[in-house]
């Protein structure tokens, strides 16, 4: 393929230097600072918070524990506040709108599902998905370490996985995985725990179903980020639709927040939501607020070294209060992009063939 964007590719690589700044510092913190010693997937397994929204009030839980009776505005800040934690147990992606100097050598490539992102808690013989703004979405029995009364008995048999819920295939699409059976993986690198997901999914029967209302857990298959392995991630075979590019840094932890060291990246062939658009399919306004949203005015947006310092906005009106979370700036810059400089792929693929590609020491490609 041929780039042909000499001047795109000239305000992309004006971008890198604080992108590269960042992603170093992202590398420097997880080497200094490990992550608390709280066992975060201890306390997304524990059986009370799992089932509280399930058991009315009154009812005996399963553990035995009859909730008591509590009035309306206290349950709704109970669920609430439950909403919230789970909530923040999913990595936040970046947006691609630089390409990192080290793409070719230093990046793993994954084709994303198009669906529902999930957290999903497997504990005590239930597995529980909640969406990113903590709501249950189901609560079923599956083979996954402590997802099912059979695999459930040991207090750490605890299973947490960052799933895409694809309805197509009737299936979690398994993106990531911060723990196995008890085993903590947060601390591991992006490398790791790929091959660590697909070789624990792959030993499950079934797909991990358990029973005629459960659901498969799909392994996503990932590539070395060279010039085959993008395209194989870009318009390889995959069993889902695809809703465009994951890419992680080989080095990178799992952490709860956002992240440079994990980018996303789409354009009009791998998604059908490349450009954000209405309910009638028009292009919609960029919506840099949960509360209110912008448009962005005729003078644009304005970035220092890639950083986004400021932008002509005039306020729409109320956003959709149900979104749960503003767009962050790669977002809001990642679509001024796709509107008006988009970064391509021919532009990836360039970028790798003037770099070099491979990790010629690393591990090889592993698909589902």
């Amino acid at each position: 393929m041929d780039s042909g964007h000499p001047v795109a590719l000239k305000n992309v690589h004006r971008r890198r230097a604080w992108h590269e700044t960042r992603r170093a510092e992202a590398l420097e913190r997880q080497r200094t600072h490990r992550q608390e010693s709280i066992d975060h997937a201890r306390r997304l397994g524990d059986v009370g918070r799992l089932v509280e929204d399930d058991v009315p009030q009154g009812e005996q839980m399963e553990t035995g524990f009859v909730r008591p009776l509590a009035s309306s505005e206290q349950q709704q800040d109970a669920k609430q506040s439950m909403r919230d934690y789970y909530a923040g147990q999913l990595m936040q992606h970046e947006w691609m709108t630089d390409i990192p100097e080290d793409l070719g050598h230093d990046w793993l490539v994954l084709p994303r599902p198009e669906g529902q992102r999930c957290l999903v808690v497997a504990s005590k013989g239930h597995t529980m998905s909640y969406s990113k703004k903590g709501v249950t979405v189901h609560r079923f029995t599956s083979l996954l370490p402590g997802g099912c009364p059979q695999t459930g008995g040991k207090t750490d048999a605890i299973t947490v996985l960052d799933c895409i819920f694809s309805r197509e295939s009737h299936a979690y699409i398994v993106m990531d995985m911060m723990c196995w059976a008890g085993y903590r993986l947060y601390d591991c690198k992006s490398e790791f725990r790929m091959y660590w997901l697909c070789s624990k999914l792959q030993e499950l029967p079934q797909q991990g179903r358990c029973g005629q209302n459960s659901f498969g857990f799909l392994p996503v298959p990932f590539h070395n980020c060279d010039s085959g392995g993008l395209q194989a991630a870009y318009a390889g075979p995959v069993p889902f639709r695809r809703d465009g590019l994951l890419l992680l840094h080989r080095e990178g932890h799992y952490d709860l927040g956002t992240s440079p060291l994990a980018l996303l990246w789409k354009d009009g062939r791998s998604s059908r939501y490349f450009i954000d658009t209405d309910a009638k399919g028009d292009i919609s306004q960029l919506k840099p607020g949960i509360l209110v949203q912008f448009s962005i005015g005729t003078d644009g947006i304005h970035l220092h070294d890639g950083e986004l310092i400021s932008a002509d906005l005039t306020p729409i009106g109320l956003a959709n209060q149900r979104r749960g979370h503003a767009d962050i700036s790669s977002k809001i810059v990642f679509q001024h992009m796709a509107r008006h400089q988009p970064l391509t792929v021919d532009m990836l693929l360039a970028s790798l063939s003037s770099t070099g590609t491979g990790h010629e020491e690393g591990m090889v490609e592993a698909t589902a």
